[in-house]
């Protein structure tokens, strides 16, 4: 059963904008009951408000889904890019794939490189947490030994297109070298199985770009 957080980001989602009282009809309860909801909805930046004027009286608050929330709905955006970049491997062959997955990758690295600070490799690391959590990736990292330390991806937001195209895989090697300035190795694969991607960072040779 849905709960009434969901039936509102649900309502709101169908019909668009929605104020307090349109909600407490549609839902069947207490306009103080939708109120607390929108409050803990809006901690959560799920919804925002803005006035509008709806008829007579003074303007209500009209609640709307933020970017946040519409991403609790399904989406497509990996099946979508996966179609393109099959059509594109039909149509121009494997190089042309790889020429994609390189220049998105220098795109992240101007992006990003920007952010990374610290003079040290923790710092550097530690800057670059913060952006591979915006991606999704569920990112950690602890030090190994002196000197070496271990950065572990828990989730892959690429994995459907990496399940087709690993080149994906070995460009973004080569950008978490490039943004830390040291080798970084994959050790563990979540496309092999693995329950995190771990790369040993500090340790052997810069990967190259494909």
């Amino acid at each position: 059963m849905h709960t009434t957080k969901q039936k509102i980001l649900t309502a709101i989602k169908t019909q668009g904008g929605l104020t307090t009282g349109e909600l407490s009809k549609i839902l069947g309860i207490s306009t103080t009951a939708v109120r607390r909801h929108l409050t803990n909805l809006e901690a959560q930046g799920l919804l925002h408000h803005r006035r509008e004027q709806r008829g007579l009286g003074r303007p209500s608050f009209v609640y709307e889904l933020t970017e946040r929330a519409q991403q609790q709905f399904p989406q497509r955006y990996a099946e979508f890019a996966l179609d393109l970049l099959q059509e594109i491997q039909a149509a121009e062959g494997d190089e042309e794939i790889i020429r994609l997955f390189r220049r998105s990758a220098q795109r992240r690295l101007d992006r990003y490189r920007p952010q990374i600070q610290g003079d040290s490799l923790p710092r550097r690391l530690a800057t670059l947490i913060p952006l591979l959590e915006e991606e999704g990736q569920m990112p950690t990292w602890e030090e190994a030994s002196p000197g070496q330390f271990l950065l572990r991806q828990h989730h892959c937001p690429l994995l459907k297109i990496a399940q087709h195209f690993p080149q994906v895989c070995d460009v973004e090697t080569w950008l978490l070298g490039e943004l830390l300035q040291v080798p970084v190795v994959r050790r563990c694969h979540i496309l092999q199985g693995d329950s995190a991607c771990v790369y040993e960072i500090g340790n052997g040779k810069r990967a190259p770009i494909l």
